[in-house]
């Protein structure tokens, strides 16, 4: 279960206008904020997780700043036990991580039409530190994860709720 984000102080409130969820009052203090932005989205440095259909296994990272963006996100570990992500001193520091325990792996899920190519990119997953409200997606070039690894076996029991989700990445 993905921990709810952000400080215990409440912080003001704030509409969020998206496409998908129609407008949502978010306290500011649980806006995710990304140290750099997802790969192809410069523009876009704010977020809010939005929980995803069923038992808590995907969630949507909705976008602050385009209505219209909205990415389903899963821990890798669910499909993927042993997966590992080493970082630097400098992506430590940019996330204001004090632990590993700390930082929690997102991958974003792409569903398209055809629900047998279901897949999730391990080589660059999100790193989100919710004590601080920070993530920041890190691109694995060492490692040989794939950049499409495909969830086979979840495909036929595709998330309600996932239309409209990107089917390009």
């Amino acid at each position: 279960m993905l921990p709810c984000p952000g400080p215990t102080a409440k912080g003001e409130d704030m509409k969020v206008e998206t496409t998908r969820f129609g407008t949502l009052d978010v306290d500011e203090s649980k806006v995710v904020r990304f140290t750099q932005p997802i790969l192809g989205f410069s523009d876009c440095h704010k977020y809010i997780i939005v929980e995803g259909p069923g038992d808590g296994k995907i969630w949507w990272l909705q976008s602050c700043d385009r209505p219209e963006l909205a990415f389903i996100v899963m821990d890798p570990l669910q499909v993927m036990p042993n997966y590992e992500v080493r970082l630097d001193a400098g992506e430590v520091e940019d996330l204001e991580l004090e632990t590993a325990e700390d930082a929690y792996l997102l991958t974003i899920v792409v569903v398209p039409e055809d629900k047998s190519k279901i897949r999730t990119n391990l080589k660059a997953p999100i790193i989100y530190n919710p004590k601080r409200n920070l993530a920041k997606q890190v691109v694995l070039h060492e490692s040989d994860y794939p950049v499409q690894y495909f969830l086979t076996g979840v495909a036929e029991e595709a998330p309600v709720g996932t239309s409209g989700a990107r089917s390009d990445a």
